[in-house]
């Protein structure tokens, strides 16, 4: 079994931290040319010098020492025509940009397209919606109460409770949701 990733692992770590070879060596306790050779592949770390640096790098060892998984791939998800959700006379626009394996989590951006507001809606039991607004000023309906969200705000609340959204001034409301079980 190759170790390769760890010199690659460790260096990351070190610059993403803006933290120097001395200043990890004088935190785990391990020389500074041990950690350079260890970066460079030039030795293999004993176990007890991989714990030092784990407990540096606030990590647990099993993280350090698993390989990273090859081949997982990474997608960028955007709104388009394929996943629009909302009719073309909604006064919201709705796309679709994620659905998980079992329909959750799920993940959404709106924009609302003129002044208005949207149908009252819930989702199955179990479920928490996290609104997190970008642009513009929305009022959740959430049954009978009602919460005003300001840009840069986030709400989580109960989905399977009837909700609706309204955008009735300002700019017009622009954000994202993501619809999860609960507590996950």
């Amino acid at each position: 079994m190759s170790f390769d990733y760890l010199g690659a692992l460790i260096r990351s770590y070190r610059q993403a931290n803006k933290e120097s070879l001395q200043s990890l060596a004088n935190r785990s306790g391990v020389s500074r040319s041990m950690i350079a050779h260890i970066e460079s592949n030039q030795t293999s770390p004993t176990l007890n010098t991989l714990a030092k640096l784990a407990e540096a790098m606030n990590i647990r060892i099993g993280d350090l020492v698993t390989p990273p998984r090859q081949g997982l791939p990474l997608n960028i998800y955007q709104a388009n025509d394929e996943n629009l959700v909302s009719s073309a006379s909604s006064t919201m626009a709705c796309h679709r940009l994620y659905q998980g394996p079992g329909g959750v989590p799920e993940c959404y951006q709106f924009c609302f397209r003129r002044y208005g507001k949207t149908t009252f809606a819930a989702n199955s039991s179990g479920r928490r919606k996290y609104l997190w607004l970008q642009k513009g000023v929305l009022t959740l309906y959430l049954a009978a109460e009602s919460v005003q969200l300001q840009a840069g705000q986030l709400l989580p609340f109960d989905a399977s409770r009837p909700h609706r959204f309204e955008c009735r001034q300002g700019v017009l409301a622009e954000g994202i949701f993501w619809v999860n079980e609960e507590g996950g």
